[in-house]
């Protein structure tokens, strides 16, 4: 069954990610961040708890230590929410061919 929610990662105001699962969420930070390069490190994440339902899911924290490595290490926040829109899938993907709409 396809999930009909998504989640958002946004850094510093901005959306950087869509997924559907935290794997991948994971998977495109740590590329994002330079983790298999040794520029960065994936420290932890922290799921927000709230009494009440809310979009908002928690961060994940990564630490930016930099090529050459710099003198003080940087914390990197990454917000992840929760919305309401199912990412389209394969067959939607190929209905939406921009060649065939640029080119008919």
């Amino acid at each position: 069954m396809k999930n009909k929610f998504s989640y958002v990662v946004i850094e510093d105001g901005k959306p950087i990610c869509v997924a559907e699962f935290f794997k991948y969420i994971r998977a495109y930070l740590d590329d994002y961040c330079g983790v298999s390069g040794g520029q960065g490190e994936f420290v932890r994440y922290e799921p927000y708890n709230s009494k009440y339902p809310d979009d908002y899911q928690g961060q994940f924290i990564y630490k930016d230590i930099g090529n050459p490595p710099l003198q003080k290490e940087e914390l990197i926040y990454f917000k992840v929410y929760l919305v309401d829109v199912a990412l389209p899938t394969k067959e939607q993907k190929r209905d939406d061919d921009i060649d065939e709409i640029l080119n008919p």
